[in-house]
């Protein structure tokens, strides 16, 4: 492999250009001059630090460095550029068939307890996570009325032991149980669409959590749907329509209620540079009207709304079809952990017939980055 000679100086980490107590670059790629070019000819030498063999180069522009042969093996290839930092190749697509496969694995056998004191327990939830975009965490501690001993709720800990809470108006944590006036669905006793959470949001919660602290009502169960395999089923049946829904931009929104106002665009469908999905953007209680492709004064974008609006039936009839949902009525004292840009969730109706009969789940969020970054630290090791 032959690399150019401007990608090797803009990767020195010499001291003069980079911090390595900070581990950042001190300099400006534009300052670099574009036809930056070795003085003489590059020399293997053992690195003075790690004695790892390596390039040695005397720039033009009178930097001296040494690549390490792991440096310039690395960048040699693609999948080992990605090695390490994304995991897209490791998602496994389930509907109800693949997932009763693992379900035992991702329902029932990770416990509070081992998750929090088990480093191995902990990296083999996030995995799994990564892998399927949703896990269980049971025989979670009741506490004093759901209080921990240090006054902290039990889901702050499962949270926490991952990074920050992710805080949204709804703020550090939230409810959902029935409620009079409610200002949200989820507030109801009603069933609910399947959806994504704040999507209205400019960048919406990577990862959702729910603990089940009472759960004892007819009905209630929770339903998920792998939307990276409905999106792929709809780039199967149709391209055309597949491109549209990547096109399309869906205005969600949320009014009204406490002074707010939140809006953004987006299409249902994202992809990386690469082709890879990263994103179902799918809420319809949150869907605002279309202002694409909605007269005939661009004939282009009234036929691209067509293609979306076939792609979107294919969809909405994969995602609503029970062959391709989960359905578990969540313990009390277990937490369900899943991927708010993969995984669309939603509840069945439910009753509470009883005086002790009662739904009541603790909800957090937590940015997508912060679980990639732990990730990523976290596959070093294991």
């Amino acid at each position: 492999v032959s690399f150019f000679n401007f990608f090797l100086r803009d990767a020195d980490k010499s001291a003069e250009s980079y911090e390595p107590t900070c581990r950042q670059k001190i300099f400006s790629t534009s300052e670099l001059d574009y036809n930056v070019k070795p003085l003489t000819k590059p020399q293997i030498v053992s690195h003075p630090e790690t004695n790892e063999l390596g390039l040695q180069i005397e720039w033009s522009d009178g930097v001296n460095t040494v690549y390490d042969h792991s440096f310039l093996r690395k960048f040699s290839k693609p999948e080992l550029i990605k090695k390490g930092k994304n995991f897209e190749s490791e998602r496994v697509f389930w509907n109800l068939q693949d997932f009763a496969k693992v379900e035992s694995e991702l329902v029932d056998s990770i416990t509070f307890k081992d998750y929090m004191a088990n480093d191995e327990v902990y990296y083999n939830t996030l995995n799994s996570l990564n892998k399927y975009g949703v896990v269980y965490v049971n025989d979670i501690p009741e506490g004093n009325n759901f209080i921990m001993e240090d006054g902290k709720w039990a889901i702050e800990h499962l949270v926490e032991r991952v990074g920050h809470i992710r805080e949204t108006f709804y703020g550090k944590l939230f409810d959902v149980k029935t409620e009079p006036n409610a200002k949200n669905l989820a507030f109801t006793a009603n069933k609910l669409p399947l959806h994504a959470d704040l999507m209205y949001y400019e960048a919406p919660p990577g990862i959702q959590i729910l603990h089940a602290l009472q759960n004892s009502t007819k009905g209630g169960e929770n339903v998920f749907c792998d939307a990276f395999l409905g999106a792929q089923h709809v780039k199967e049946m149709d391209p055309t329509a597949y491109e549209a829904l990547k096109t399309v931009p869906i205005n969600f929104h949320k009014i009204g209620h406490d002074d707010q106002y939140f809006s953004f665009s987006r299409p249902i469908v994202v992809e990386n540079l690469e082709g890879g999905l990263t994103q179902v953007n799918y809420s319809p209680a949150n869907m605002a009207p279309f202002e694409f492709g909605i007269t005939s004064a661009n004939p282009e974008e009234e036929n691209i709304f067509k293609d979306f609006l076939r792609g979107l039936k294919i969809f909405e009839q994969f995602i609503n079809d029970p062959v391709n949902q989960i359905v578990v009525k969540t313990k009390e004292g277990s937490a369900v952990v899943f991927n708010n840009r993969r995984v669309l969730h939603t509840r069945k109706k439910y009753q509470e017939t009883e005086k002790e009969s009662f739904r009541w789940l603790k909800g957090a969020y937590l940015d997508m980055d912060t679980f990639e970054s732990q990730l990523r630290i976290l596959k070093k090791s294991y």
